[in-house]
């Protein structure tokens, strides 16, 4: 009886947040935000296909951009550790972040000055819950992303 009692407490409880929370709407424009200030909205249902092309204002990065995006995590999936090996065509400052799925950073590791070439940086992932994490690496303005997978 008890086990009923406790199922039947959760289900009013999720019956109740059901009936506070709003439901959730789709998003309905795509927002472009331009450096001068202007702003686009697209209506979503008008578009057919979205395409982004390499950045042409930066060519003397194109190199770093393409690399990092190469970058390599394993062993992913992962239980207390994992590396992730980048590599990096010119000095520079260098930061890692660890950012949980939802989007909220949990942190943040500078990785300080490295020269051009190949790195590798471990980082400990025993303290995470199970769960998809994304991991980014800066050099300068430029970013490379990929998922990290914790199984425990």
């Amino acid at each position: 009886m008890k086990e009923n009692r406790g199922f039947f407490l959760k289900l009013l409880m999720i019956l109740v947040a059901l009936s506070i929370v709003p439901q959730l709407k789709a998003q309905e424009y795509f927002r472009i935000n331009y450096k001068n200030g202007t702003v686009v909205e697209i209506e979503i249902s008008t578009i057919q296909k979205i395409t982004f092309d390499k950045l042409t204002d930066i060519n003397e990065f194109t190199p770093l951009i393409d690399l990092l995006l190469k970058m390599k995590l394993y062993p992913n999936p992962n239980t207390s550790f994992i590396n992730i090996d980048y590599v990096l065509p010119i000095t520079g400052e260098v930061d890692l972040e660890l950012i949980s799925i939802e989007g909220r950073l949990l942190k943040r590791f500078n990785l300080g000055t490295q020269s051009a070439g190949s790195h590798t940086y471990q980082l400990k992932t025993n303290y995470l819950e199970t769960g998809n994490y994304v991991c980014t690496i800066h050099q300068n303005k430029y970013s490379a992303s990929k998922i990290i997978i914790v199984k425990h």
